[in-house]
């Protein structure tokens, strides 16, 4: 088994003056605690302005045993701009695990991870099913990234990444195995 499992984490929201910094500020302090994985950050405000021709994108994601998804809820959807980043690729998303971390109004994401689903289906990931949602992040975090109820949120953290690490030793095994049958 490998020391550690690479993990891209998607961050949704471009907006200016956006809630995904916050909330990144909590995040990653949190998924650092885990030492079973390492991460990659891809933003979608630089994904915007990059070069599309840009390689390196598609080798992070090609080389990620599993992805993490920061996204709000916009209109009971995700932003346009996280599914620019997922609609960019095809082949290097497939069998990898998907975990969640989404915020919003009253439903904390929720209808936005929803929809996701299906789109990550469609491209052959596993969704995780713990996911971490966030209702009225303008009021749970500080500027700092602070969160007001941080035994809620670092138990869900927890369980999401408990099983997306599950997942991911799944997958890799599995990737791993394909990758020997057609070598030979």
């Amino acid at each position: 088994m490998q020391d550690s499992f690479k993990i891209a984490i998607l961050i949704g929201s471009a907006r200016q003056g956006r809630i995904a910094d916050r909330v990144m500020k909590w995040l990653m302090p949190e998924l650092r605690r885990h030492p079973d994985f390492t991460y990659h950050i891809l933003d979608a405000r630089e994904f915007e302005t990059a070069d599309r021709a840009d390689p390196s994108y598609e080798t992070v994601i090609h080389n990620a045993d599993g992805v993490i998804v920061v996204t709000p809820e916009y209109n009971h959807s995700f932003p346009a701009p996280l599914k620019a980043m997922i609609d960019a690729l095809g082949e290097p998303w497939h069998r990898k695990p998907v975990a969640f971390v989404c915020y919003g109004g009253i439903s904390g994401g929720l209808r936005a991870i929803e929809q996701l689903k299906l789109v990550f289906a469609e491209l052959g990931m596993v969704s995780v099913r713990e996911v971490v949602s966030i209702s009225s992040p303008w009021s749970a975090f500080s500027p700092d990234g602070v969160p007001t109820n941080p035994d809620r949120l670092n138990a869900a953290v927890l369980r999401m990444v408990g099983s997306l690490l599950w997942w991911t030793q799944a997958l890799s095994a599995a990737r791993a195995a394909t990758a020997k049958e057609v070598a030979a």
